[in-house]
């Protein structure tokens, strides 16, 4: 009859099917990724007069076993005498060419993807 120990085998075995149970670990790096990428594009069409509003701009991520979260986020207070730039969500709702974020839709797609890796 076959046995099973606690050798090198089984903990591989485990931390394989933790990562079935639970991918998001597996896809973080990947996820961090996209977020980049979606990051440099809302940089890219940032309109810049002052520099504060693009200056203001970054991204947070954090995953458990269970989650990711990513954000981009624009408006928050600058170093130094210059200030928060307020009027991020004003910018952005303006629509049209003054939304930073109107493309990341695009990147739905890689977002897919990188999720379904994480169960290969």
């Amino acid at each position: 009859m076959p046995q099973v120990t606690s050798g090198g085998g089984a903990r591989k075995m485990a931390a394989e099917f933790k990562l079935l149970v639970h991918p998001v670990g597996k896809a973080a790096p990947a996820l961090d990724a996209v977020l980049a990428d979606m990051f440099a594009e809302t940089q890219a069409l940032t309109h810049v007069i002052t520099g504060e509003l693009k200056a203001s701009g970054h991204t947070t991520s954090e995953s458990g076993e269970d989650t990711w979260m990513g954000e981009i986020i624009y408006g928050s207070p600058m170093e130094g005498d210059e200030g928060p730039a307020y009027y991020a969500i004003y910018e952005q709702a303006r629509g049209g060419d003054h939304d930073f974020y109107r493309t990341l839709p695009l990147y739905d797609d890689q977002i897919k993807a990188a999720i379904k890796m994480s169960f290969k």
